[in-house]
């Protein structure tokens, strides 16, 4: 309920990096950056619109929890939430890792195309279509 009121505000907020930050803080005080990742997803692609690269970097890989930085290059991404690894895709693509990005692209829709290797946030079926619409608005 809160994060719902928080999005509707975030909405309300201008798109500065700066002002989205200090709020994303505060909120983080309240609810980890997985509870709130439709905010922290939006944020980082306002970091890569503002060309703030290294700090949407830095907000996808909490996400992720994990640094792809670190993994070895070509092995796959991990797909737990699709729509970080998407955002992160896109984040390689926009920093210039062009063949990179589009062979995890490759992967990523792949995997995404079957159910059985989707992870849910939620156990609750509602949240669980909800999330697979999502999903499906990326792949298309």
């Amino acid at each position: 309920m809160i994060c719902q009121k928080w999005w509707q505000r975030l909405q309300g907020c201008q798109r500065a990096v700066e002002d989205w930050q200090k709020i994303l803080q505060v909120h983080s005080l309240v609810l980890q950056p997985h509870e709130d990742m439709r905010s922290y997803l939006k944020f980082a692609k306002l970091c890569q619109r503002s060309g703030r690269l290294q700090l949407s970097y830095r907000t996808l890989v909490s996400l992720m929890d994990t640094d792809p930085s670190n993994l070895v290059t070509g092995v796959p991404l991990p797909t737990t939430y699709p729509m970080v690894t998407f955002r992160y895709i896109e984040h390689l693509w926009i920093s210039g890792q062009k063949e990179e990005a589009f062979n995890q692209l490759a992967h990523f829709t792949q995997v995404a195309l079957i159910p059985q290797n989707i992870h849910f946030l939620t156990t609750d079926e509602s949240q669980q279509i909800h999330q697979r619409n999502e999903l499906n608005k990326l792949l298309s």
